[in-house]
């Protein structure tokens, strides 16, 4: 995990590319990709057909960032901690099971979630999935499903969002997953999210 400021990461990096675009990274990342998209400045980069590009390569940036902020590492429980922190949780448990069981029933945007890590504060929770798909849908705080960049941690915590009742009844207890691969649902194949799902 990096102790990098947010405008020294893969986003900014990113955002560097489009010479007459500033970023400002006190601006989620969602509303800095829309108002990206609305200024044209992308298309000298992309060229203005090929919006595709842009935000594929938005969310490569979004993933990284991500990964630099709380790390890949499901097991690692440094990592853990970190989340526990950022999204408010008190007291932060010792062990990894507990960890994983208390964030796993917390429901918040992962957008948001790499933002805040910037800023120093927490995330909004949500009481339910329902109210996080709401909020998601609502502020387009899409996180990108099944990018190459995406560790094992961010994997565990993707939801489906625009099918939220696909998560109901899904608790993972003590971060054990059923059916063999490691993924909230206990089906095996490719990881939940917290996108167009």
């Amino acid at each position: 995990m990096s102790s990098l400021s947010l405008s020294q990461g893969p986003l900014q990096i990113f955002f560097n590319q489009f010479e007459h675009f500033t970023y400002d990274p006190q601006r989620s990342a969602s509303e800095e990709i829309g108002r990206l998209r609305a200024s044209g400045l992308w298309e000298s980069v992309y060229g203005e057909d090929d919006s595709d590009a842009l935000y594929d390569a938005y969310r490569d940036a979004l993933t990284k960032e991500f990964n630099e902020r709380y790390g890949k590492d499901e097991n690692d429980l440094s990592a853990w901690h970190v989340l526990c922190a950022r999204i408010g949780l008190n007291p932060i448990p010792g062990t990894l099971e507990e960890c994983r069981e208390l964030v796993t029933n917390t429901h918040v945007n992962l957008v948001d979630l790499v933002h805040v890590h910037a800023t120093e504060g927490t995330v909004e929770k949500f009481s339910d999935v329902y109210k996080l798909s709401a909020y998601t849908i609502q502020t387009k705080k899409y996180f990108p499903r099944d990018n190459a960049h995406a560790g094992n941690l961010l994997k565990f915590l993707l939801r489906h969002i625009l099918n939220p009742e696909q998560n109901v009844g899904h608790r993972v207890a003590a971060g054990k997953r059923k059916g063999g691969k490691r993924r909230r649902g206990g089906k095996k194949g490719p990881a939940d999210v917290n996108d167009n799902n």
